[in-house]
């Protein structure tokens, strides 16, 4: 038996009938036997919190074990208050989470992505947690932890489970080594040393330069040194109106950005976590084939250990300020930005589909003071290629690692408090639905926030994913489960004025209004970099000749 299979096979067992959870990457295959085996009944919630509530009560009225299920990240620390309620009430709740990571190195805030220290954080709140990364143990303590559930006083235990175990039996854990490498001299000494033996240095940016203030002196370093910039996802309003800004990486990330960063000799990473999976075949010759120098802040985010990497604990302020004050050259700069610029030049309209072509539209008409603010799934990969596209220098809020779903609608009302200015609110008709309640504030007192809904009328990430591993849905489509309300009158409840989307409807944003705009479901993210695929071969696949082209350049 599958892992999935046994837990699935053992609550049955135990008499449960009901689950309630949303459906997330690391659980799916739970999610997919659990829909196999028709004894028990998954619900589709839509707020975590809301799915530990709805098992509480179950389980308060029968008596009778209930389960909660959550993804990664912020799926799990949605539930901790219901979790908390049942603790206190003496409610039988098994809590099931998953993460995708074999170690958890408590030496840095996060090991990966969404991956958290899940045990520390439940357990003041139930009888028992445990972390679960080997499927030999694991029967074991699916049955220790729904037995003390039920002994003396009963209530919650959780059980966070490497997705792998739902799959496979037996397999090797490898542990990182971390090693602080921290240099004995100043970085802005060993950056100009680097710089003089380079031909193509580049500039990796990330949140760093927002958090220092940093702006305003990282264009005007680049733009004095000649030295192409490239950023993280969620980073791309730092200096974007600049002609050293060559956009974001990463698997959904501009091609020739992508680009850029597999012909670097030297990258200068400030403000970046580099959190490039270490043996991924996609982004090991970027370590393989260019040395690496990092500035980071964090002591525990430097003590990740990340290849051909020399990594300087300081602030990246302070770095950026030393190195304006000196001589600093590279070999034939002229040459590099020639062909960056090429680059951009014959990439720049790839990967531009109708959800981006409409967000474009929607950015070109807004002022500069509107703070857009985007949610989590793919209307927020649809709003960063189309702020690339577009050229515009708003400031852009997301959840970024952690992707909490459901964000936006809060992120804007603040956005709006620190900034007294409009605010463009981007979510999906799942997100919206996680924190709608929202609305009532945001109409209530008349907040000049426009929020423009993508309705695809499905999960959409989670759905493109179902139709890669499974060919099959389950709660990500209208016939698996999935649904939405009428927004407009969703949107009127709430005393809101409700717009079907029309050019220019943003020009003016100075009262509450929901816009919303019909996207076909079938379109999901593009570009997307398969597995195994160097990090400029995105797809769909370029016209093979022009590929050629520039990957010889």
């Amino acid at each position: 038996m599958t892992g999935a299979e046994f837990l699935v096979d053992h609550l049955i067992k135990l008499g449960v009938t009901d689950v309630f959870g949303i459906p997330g990457g690391v659980v799916l295959d739970f999610l997919y036997e659990l829909d196999r085996r028709k004894e028990i009944t998954a619900h589709l919630s839509f707020h975590e919190q809301c799915a530990g509530f709805a098992a509480s009560g179950y389980a308060q009225l029968t008596g009778k074990l209930c389960v909660a299920y959550a993804t990664k990240g912020p799926g799990i620390t949605n539930l901790l208050t219901p979790v908390a309620d049942a603790y206190s009430d003496g409610t039988p709740l098994l809590i099931i989470t998953a993460h995708s990571e074999n170690v958890l190195d408590k030496t840095v805030r996060f090991t990966g992505e969404q991956e958290l220290d899940t045990v520390d954080i439940f357990k003041s709140v139930t009888k028992y947690a445990v972390r679960i990364d080997s499927a030999a143990a694991f029967p074991f303590e699916v049955k220790k932890a729904c037995n003390i559930a039920f002994k003396g006083r009963k209530g919650p235990v959780l059980i966070d489970v490497l997705t792998r175990v739902f799959t496979e039996n037996i397999f090797d854990i490898q542990t990182l080594n971390n090693v602080i490498k921290i240099m004995p001299i100043k970085s802005a000494d060993y950056i100009i040393e680097k710089l003089k033996a380079s031909h193509r240095p580049i500039f990796l940016i990330g949140d760093g330069i927002h958090q220092s203030r940093a702006e305003s002196k990282m264009r005007e370093l680049s733009e004095k040194l000649n030295i192409p910039v490239i950023s993280s996802r969620c980073s791309e309003d730092v200096m974007p109106i600049s002609g050293m800004y060559f956009g974001y990486i990463g698997s959904h990330g501009i091609r020739y950005a992508n680009f850029i960063l597999s012909k670097a000799d030297l990258i200068i990473a400030l403000g970046n976590r580099l959190a490039f999976p270490l043996n991924s075949d996609s982004f090991k010759p970027i370590y393989e084939n260019a040395e690496i120098i990092r500035i980071e802040y964090d002591e525990s985010e430097a003590g990740r250990h990340i290849p051909n990497c020399k990594c300087f604990i300081e602030n990246v302020q302070d770095t950026l300020n030393e190195l304006s004050d000196r001589s600093i050259s590279y070999i034939e700069p002229n040459k590099w930005i020639a062909v960056c610029n090429r680059l951009k030049k014959e990439l720049f309209e790839a990967d531009i589909n109708p959800p981006t072509r409409i967000l474009s539209e929607a950015f070109q008409s807004i002022s500069n003071d509107v703070t857009i603010v985007n949610d989590v799934g793919n209307n927020e990969f649809w709003s960063s290629r189309a702020y690339i596209n577009t050229g515009i220098s708003n400031r852009t809020l997301y959840s970024k690692c952690f992707g909490a779903l459901g964000c936006s609608l809060g992120k804007s009302i603040g956005a709006y408090y620190a900034s007294q200015s409009p605010v463009l609110c981007i979510t999906g008709d799942q997100g919206l639905q996680l924190n709608s309640q929202e609305l009532q504030f945001i109409g209530m007192h008349k907040l000049p926030i426009a929020i423009l809904l993508l309705n695809n009328n499905s999960s959409g990430m989670i759905r493109s994913r179902e139709k890669q591993r499974y060919g099959r849905f389950v709660h990500t489509t209208p016939n698996s489960g999935y649904g939405t309300p009428d927004f407009k009158k969703l949107a009127e409840a709430y005393g809101i004025e409700y717009i079907k989307y029309t050019t220019g409807v943003f020009e003016k944003i100075d009262r509450p209004i929901l816009v919303e705009v019909i996207i076909d479901e079938e379109i999901g993210l593009e570009p997307n970099l398969p597995r195994g695929n160097r990090c400029c071969e995105l797809v769909p696949e370029l016209n093979k000749t022009l590929f050629d082209v520039l990957d010889k350049l």
